[in-house]
């Protein structure tokens, strides 16, 4: 049980990672769209390049950072990193909601392996450093744990 939450777990922490990877792809695809005409526009200029930089400056870096981005993600569509989003949020919410229904058994056996590991831990050095009365003795005190 705890194996496969973890290995649920697992899967949502990738779904959560690749899912920031998509908004921030669909964010530099809108970026390289809304901006390209004003790179354009600086590209053409032959006089005041640098006056409309400067007045640009945010609107040029966006888009260069941008075309970075689809520059190396070629063939890339608005369209599909959203259908690809939407998958991967649908996974994660039905993820969620298996370990979500899973959770109260899950802390009741991480409980249950917590005392078992602290009872075996003490019956081992009772057995090793111990007299027989001592050993008796720390049974009966991980009894009452329990």
């Amino acid at each position: 049980m705890i194996e496969e939450v973890s290995a649920i777990q697992s899967r949502i922490d990738t779904a959560e990672e690749k899912i920031k990877e998509l908004k921030k792809g669909i964010k530099f695809l809108g970026d390289y769209a809304k901006y390209k005409s004003v790179a354009d526009e600086y590209s053409k200029k032959k006089f005041g390049r640098d006056k409309f930089k400067t007045e640009h400056s945010k609107e040029l870096n966006s888009f260069y950072r941008a075309k970075r981005w689809v520059d190396e993600n070629p063939n890339t569509t608005t369209k599909s990193l959203k259908a690809e989003l939407e998958k991967l949020q649908t996974e994660k919410a039905a993820d969620e909601a298996l370990i979500e229904s899973n959770y109260g058994s899950l802390e009741e056996l991480k409980r249950a392996k917590y005392i078992i590991s602290v009872v075996v831990a003490n019956v081992k050095a009772a057995e090793q450093n111990q007299p027989q009365t001592e050993r008796q003795n720390i049974i009966t005190q991980n009894q009452n744990i329990e």
